[in-house]
């Protein structure tokens, strides 16, 4: 097990989400590609993530960050302009053209939250952060396994509106890609799979009122209380001292 997979998942979805809040505060555009670039080196280099997975996740993110980069470049207003250009952040001073701060400031920030989503989702296995939630948190282990059941019935849903699309064809009946009446048929069975795994739950005793044992216990080490206080730590001072 890497780096990344033996931080606690409650503390790590804690610490990514305290970072997340400080950089809707942050103006810095340096800290905002910092983050990204942390975040990609500790998905490649130290965790089990998919590297083919992290490319089929960026492409389209790619474009989008492009598209938020032109647009900030050419809609800069003239108040924008001097808004950024004045105080600490002054553009003037750094050789940087208004339109390009603007445009990489918008798309700057998008790749913050990105590599803090990326980073987060893809090094925390959904087991672990539900035994992470009973065992931190106390969450009741019928909402924590809930919500794992769910979770793994997501691409299952998927699959069941393609049978029910193919029903409708293999009976003639017309109807479009996005026609709702698969939609329904689809979601018909999604209510019957939630009253089944309700039942099938309470039957094993998952009613959240008596104690359980578990397989695995998910602790807090005095390392991962570290590492969070570090990387809080270190985001609030590139929000104060990065000058760019």
């Amino acid at each position: 097990m890497k780096i990344m997979e033996r931080f606690n998942p409650v503390l790590k979805m804690g610490t990514m989400l305290v970072s997340a809040v400080l950089l809707m505060f942050n103006q810095a555009i340096l800290l905002n590609l910092i983050v990204f670039a942390v975040s990609l080196v500790l998905l490649l280099f130290f965790s089990k993530a998919e590297k083919k997975r992290i490319v089929t996740i960026l492409c389209p993110i790619v474009v989008v960050v492009a598209a938020l980069f032109m647009a900030g470049y050419k809609n800069a207003g003239q108040g924008a302009m001097m808004a950024y250009a004045i105080g600490r952040h002054d553009i003037a001073s750094i050789g940087i053209e208004a339109p390009v701060y603007t445009g990489l400031k918008l798309a700057s920030r998008v790749l913050g939250y990105v590599g803090l989503g990326l980073l987060a989702g893809l090094t925390t296995p959904p087991e672990d952060l539900a035994l992470s939630l009973m065992h931190q948190l106390k969450v009741k282990p019928k909402f924590a396994y809930g919500v794992l059941a769910a979770y793994h019935l997501i691409p299952t849903v998927g699959q069941e509106l393609e049978d029910a699309r193919l029903a409708y064809k293999v009976r003639g009946l017309p109807g479009s890609r996005w026609s709702l009446r698969p939609f329904f048929a689809a979601m018909v069975n999604c209510i019957r799979w939630s009253e089944n795994l309700a039942m099938a739950m309470e039957s094993k005793g998952f009613d959240g009122d008596g104690a359980r044992t578990a397989c695995r216990t998910m602790t807090v080490r005095g390392t991962d209380i570290l590492c969070a206080v570090l990387v809080i730590v270190l985001m609030a001072a590139g929000m104060v001292f990065l000058p760019l």
